[in-house]
């Protein structure tokens, strides 16, 4: 349920502390066995506190699945040809099977996480303060651009080419926006090494 403010109310159950405390590898065999399943899913892997993780161990898996003669990618289901699905063996189909349920899984992660996203960005708007905020904020950005232009416009340059407009990224695999966010602050770093040398 989506709160005021853009905050999310979503109940933290037993249940869920419990798969937040699990390792990696007891995480993953609960991902295995709810992508294992036709019918139903496991809710806590729903859950806004644990679906990054359920991402992250989701491509994992996939990445254990796919690698053979007939399915080099980690991200899609290659078709097989008639002749080469009828001589594949039972358990080459079942591990088919499975890596194109994870792969299901993976699209049903990302649209969940679109409308958590899409929720809270209307809540945010929709909350009589948010405008007052914007009003408070805007101004700031712009002082701090002006005093610190040649930092902005660093920014600027490294950003640019990732966006499909400004401010907008095109990728929102997390991994890709924290590879970027590394890159600019150890930009940032150099060019603050830089100043201080000639100061």
């Amino acid at each position: 349920m989506v709160h005021r403010v853009g905050v999310l109310k979503a109940p933290l159950t037993p249940e869920v502390s419990t798969v937040l405390d699990m390792d990696d590898a007891q995480f993953r065999l609960r991902v295995l066995r709810d992508a294992g399943r036709q019918q139903g899913r496991d809710d806590v892997l729903c859950h806004p506190l644990v679906l990054h993780r359920w991402q992250d161990q989701l491509e994992v898996l996939r990445k254990q699945l796919a690698p053979d003669p007939q399915n080099q990618s980690h991200r899609t289901l290659v078709p097989l040809p008639r002749a080469a699905a009828q001589r594949s063996r039972p358990d080459n189909a079942a591990r088919r099977r499975l890596f194109a349920s994870l792969v299901q899984r993976t699209q049903e992660n990302g649209r969940l996480k679109q409308t958590l996203f899409n929720s809270m960005t209307i809540a945010e708007r929709c909350d009589p303060e948010h405008e007052a905020l914007m009003q408070f904020v805007q101004p700031t950005y712009d002082e701090l651009a002006r005093r610190h232009s040649r930092v902005f416009r660093l920014i600027r340059e490294m950003t640019a080419p990732h966006e499909t407009r400004y401010g907008r990224f095109i990728s929102c695999d997390p991994k890709e926006r924290r590879r970027l966010r590394k890159e600019i602050i150890d930009r940032l770093r150099q060019h603050q090494d830089a100043e201080g040398a000639r100061h």
